[in-house]
């Protein structure tokens, strides 16, 4: 995790159900659902990020999170979904 965090280009990692990778300030990343249920978890780095997605049951517009606050656990819920960190960086959980 200290890789992706640090590491200036975008990075994942991949499992076979699974990935991770680090969403840097005035990036976004685009998750396209793979399964019948695809959780996406999105965690700050630092102590919050500022982000705004599209495609999530649980949008976010331009919100602050903080550690453990409203980006845990949430569902792709059209085909494509979208998390835009304005800033900060976050590291983005996807799970199927």
């Amino acid at each position: 995790i200290m890789v992706l965090t640090n590491y200036p280009a975008a990075v994942t990692i991949r499992a076979e159900r699974a990935s991770i990778r680090c969403v840097h300030e005035n990036t976004a990343a685009e998750l396209h659902r793979k399964g019948e249920t695809d959780n996406v978890t999105i965690m700050p780095v630092d102590e919050t990020a500022v982000v705004t997605t599209t495609g999530l049951e649980y949008g976010l517009d331009g919100e602050a999170l903080a550690r453990g606050s409203r980006g845990l656990s949430n569902v792709i819920s059209a085909e494509k979904a979208v998390v835009r960190v304005e800033s900060g960086k976050v590291l983005l959980f996807h799970s199927w």
